[in-house]
């Protein structure tokens, strides 16, 4: 019996053979596809292209294409939820490249030619115990966060058959702080100073859960 993308990828999370092993193409953030590539297969399959969806910045991932997702019988589906009130994408330029700041305070750069952002500033790459305290970290309880996301995702669910993933709010509490204290600071803590770096990971910890306790009861009864 065929199922449904959402029966499928439901079979597998449950350790039960589904019909086909599911397919994910851009139901999250890292199996999704550069604006670029997307650009280069839309034009090999002879898809007028509409128009993109970029859904992240930072790789300038998109979101496929649906007659794409129906080519190459994708089961998945990313849902977004939204950043904080407190903070606006702003892109400035220089002979060098473009820039942005994300809400943690990480400047990215693409240069000119570049396929994408890339960290350019560690916000706490010389920072101190004392600079840690004092530090913005993002409000992951932001209502911003979850502005419409209740209705949107309630939307995708009726009207496809696609699972649906949420995504994090961040790249993983590792990654992030990495990111946060720059790759050289952050492995030289693991020798140097252990505890500074399980501080701020506690910091990113700290904003993953109170993000999930602002997002999940929104999307809860339509995420798998």
């Amino acid at each position: 019996m065929k199922l449904t993308s959402r029966q499928r990828v439901l079979k597998a999370i449950n350790h039960e053979e589904p019909d086909r092993i599911p397919i994910d193409i851009g139901g999250t953030l890292i199996t999704t596809i550069h604006k670029t590539a997307h650009r280069n297969l839309m034009d090999y399959l002879g898809f007028p292209n509409s128009g993109e969806d970029l859904y992240d910045i930072i790789q300038q991932a998109v979101r496929p294409d649906p007659r794409i997702l129906d080519r190459f019988g994708n089961d998945c589906y990313c849902i977004l939820p939204g950043f904080s009130n407190d903070w606006s994408l702003e892109i400035t330029s220089d002979p060098q490249g473009s820039y942005f700041t994300d809400e943690w305070g990480v400047i990215y750069k693409k240069p000119y030619g570049g396929f994408y952002f890339d960290v350019y500033k560690s916000p706490l790459s010389n920072a101190t115990a004392a600079d840690l305290k004092c530090f913005s970290f993002p409000n992951g309880r932001d209502h911003g966060r979850v502005k419409d996301l209740r209705s949107r995702t309630r939307k995708i669910f009726n009207e496809t058959e696609y699972a649906l993933i949420m995504s994090d709010g961040t790249w993983g509490i590792m990654q992030h702080t990495a990111i946060l204290l720059g790759f050289e600071r952050y492995y030289d803590c693991f020798s140097t100073d252990l505890s500074f770096l399980l501080n701020v990971m506690e910091k990113v910890l700290e904003f993953e859960f109170a993000y999930m306790d602002t997002v999940l009861p929104e999307v809860k009864d339509y995420v798998q």
